[in-house]
């Protein structure tokens, strides 16, 4: 007798693995927001941020990936292409919208470290807050 419902196929994935990058991407403008806060330990928040970013949009490939298997299904259920094509569209370009921001993101935390130079903290900041404002738009 087992305990634990089978697996579900990769298609059958999708309703569950979609949860991931949604909810690690939320988190990472709070380390940001902490990172600029407290300053002593803005080099953790901000590799912590990276991490859960980088983790993230990882994520988002398994999810289109899931979704692009479960289209063939949806698509007998739901009967609507409209919808499910306009849902592939906005998975797709949220997944290429945090690949550009996770490749700007790295700039902005390693090339300081990579130069052996810290910004100015004015500097830092305002680098950070705009790119917040491009997260945002994700």
């Amino acid at each position: 007798m087992t305990l634990l419902p089978p697996i579900p196929s990769w298609e059958g994935l999708h309703p569950l693995i979609i949860h991931f990058p949604i909810a690690l991407l939320f988190v990472v403008p709070l380390f940001i927001v902490a990172a600029l806060i407290w300053r002593a330990n803005a080099r953790a928040f901000m590799l912590a941020a990276f991490a859960l970013m980088l983790l993230g949009t990882a994520a988002l490939y398994v999810a289109v990936s899931t979704g692009s298997a479960a289209e063939d299904r949806a698509e007998k259920q739901l009967r609507s292409e409209t919808v499910l094509n306009r849902h592939e569209e906005l998975a797709e370009t949220t997944r290429n919208a945090f690949t550009v921001l996770t490749v700007v993101f790295s700039l902005i935390v390693f090339a300081p470290m990579l130069a052996k130079r810290e910004l100015p903290r004015i500097g830092a900041s305002a680098i950070h807050l705009t790119f917040l404002l491009f997260y945002a738009g994700g």
